[in-house]
C-alpha cells in the first residue's frame, strides 16, 4: 500500500507563496500541473488500496490502464501548457541568448585578439573560420544559465568594477575567477 505521510500545501497557500515570484502564466501552468498531479495521485491511491482479486474496479484491467494513460496524458498536457505570456517569455529568453552569444564572442575575441591574429596570419586562406568560431563558442556550453545572466548583468554595468581586491565580496571574487573581468586589472 502507498501511504502519503506529507500533507502538501493547499492551492491557496501555494499561490500566496509563489505569486510574488512568478508571472501569471507560470502561476496558471503551476495550477494546471497541481490539478493534474492531484488527480493522478488520487487515482493511484485508489487503485493501490484495492485488492486486485476481489475489487470490482480491477475486473476490467484494460479500463484501469486506459484511466492510467489518461492521467499520464493530462499530466503531460499540464506540464507542456503554454500561454501567450509564456511564449513572450520564451522569445525574450531567445533574445537574451542571442545577446549573450554576441557579447560573449566580443569578449573572447577581444581577450584573445593577438592569438587570433597570429592564427590568421599563419593559416591565411586555409583557416576554417566556422571551426574557429565553433571552438570559441564552445565555452558558452559550460556556463550555467545563472552565470550567463550574471555575465549579462555585468555587461550592463550592474556591478562597480572600481573596487580593489581587498573590498571584493566572495561573489565578485568568483566572478573574476571565472573570467568575467577580462579587461580589468586585478
Amino acid at each position: 500500500l502507498i501511504e502519503n505521510t506529507r500533507t502538501p500545501p493547499s492551492p491557496a497557500q501555494s499561490t500566496q507563496a509563489t505569486s510574488k515570484m512568478v508571472s501569471p502564466a507560470q502561476e496558471e501552468r503551476a495550477n494546471r500541473v497541481e490539478k493534474a498531479v492531484t488527480e493522478a495521485v488520487d487515482f493511484l491511491e485508489k487503485y493501490s488500496n484495492l485488492d486486485p482479486d476481489s475489487a470490482e474496479e480491477w475486473r476490467d484491467p484494460d479500463a484501469v490502464f486506459t484511466k492510467l494513460a489518461e492521467a499520464r496524458s493530462n499530466l503531460e498536457a499540464a506540464w507542456n501548457f503554454k500561454t501567450d505570456d509564456a511564449e513572450e517569455d520564451e522569445s525574450a529568453s531567445q533574445l537574451d541568448e542571442a545577446r549573450f552569444r554576441s557579447l560573449y564572442m566580443d569578449m573572447i575575441t577581444s581577450a584573445f585578439a593577438d592569438v587570433l591574429e597570429s592564427i590568421r596570419s599563419e593559416e591565411g586562406d586555409e583557416l576554417d573560420v566556422s571551426v574557429l568560431v565553433d571552438c570559441l563558442q564552445s565555452g558558452m556550453d559550460f556556463m550555467s544559465n545563472e552565470e550567463k545572466d550574471f555575465f549579462l548583468q555585468d555587461q550592463d554595468g550592474a556591478f562597480d568594477e572600481s573596487m580593489d581586491d581587498s573590498s571584493l565580496t566572495p561573489h565578485e571574487e568568483r566572478r573574476r575567477e571565472i573570467g568575467f573581468d577580462v579587461g580589468v586589472q586585478s
